[in-house]
């Protein structure tokens, strides 16, 4: 059994299958598992839970500083970091970065939104001190949002977009230009010494995949190399 998670958002290796036309013949069932960011992944591995996932840049960081018995496989290319953004309610006075200044902005810790909310706070003067972060999952923050119990919040895709559509909202700033270097594949360490062939077959069919997405970005039914790209709100 290969216990494999994968984001809210969309993972076009599941879409495809192509793990199982690999895996089963070989007598390995592939068994999906779905979660709302890296750090609950990385939570999955820890426990015994799960073998092998995708997450960004920032989440290993946390896990390795907290003993998380994982190894990283593979790295994956960056987004553009248009996908991410820093909202407010449309009505809202914050116009800049520097107005978040003393105001309540919602993101889940350990994750990419905090590497660039620190970025962005930044290029406005500010240090993550300065506002006042609620630790929350991407449902919970578009909640709080929604009913007014937070100032601002940070959204990545299909998050973001959802939000854009359902909600009156206005993008302070995106993460372009300041979203993290890519992202890896991982595994637990355990398995990787048990399982060095299935580990082997998982890290060539990413990179097929990979090759194949870039040559058929309008493919019926599969994201494009931009939409591919912005989902990594890990």
């Amino acid at each position: 059994m290969l216990r494999i998670g994968y984001f809210t958002a969309a993972d076009i290796t599941k879409s495809r299958q192509v793990l199982e036309k690999r895996l089963n013949p070989l007598g390995v069932q592939v068994q999906w598992a779905q979660f709302t960011a890296g750090p609950q992944l990385l939570e999955a591995i820890n426990v015994g839970s799960l073998d092998v996932g995708a997450v960004g840049e920032t989440p290993p960081i946390f896990a390795q500083a907290t003993g998380i018995p994982f190894v990283l496989l593979a790295n994956t290319i960056p987004g553009t970091g248009e996908g991410s953004a820093i909202v407010v309610r449309e009505d809202s006075p914050i116009k800049t970065i520097a107005d978040l200044k003393g105001k309540g902005i919602a993101f889940q810790r350990a994750t990419a939104s905090q590497y660039f909310v620190v970025k962005a706070l930044q290029e406005g003067g500010l240090e993550l001190k300065d506002v006042k972060h609620l630790n929350l999952i991407a449902p919970e923050t578009r909640a709080a949002l929604s009913r007014k119990s937070i100032d601002a919040a940070v959204l990545g895709d299909p998050h973001l977009a959802i939000f854009q559509k359902t909600e009156k909202v206005r993008i302070i700033r995106n993460a372009k230009g300041l979203s993290t270097q890519g992202g890896y594949w991982i595994a637990a360490r355990s398995f990787v010494k048990e399982n060095p062939e299935v580990i082997k077959i998982v890290l060539e069919e990413v990179h097929k995949l990979g090759e194949w997405s870039k040559a058929n970005t309008r493919e019926p039914g599969f994201l494009t190399n931009s939409e591919k790209s912005r989902v990594k709100n890990w």
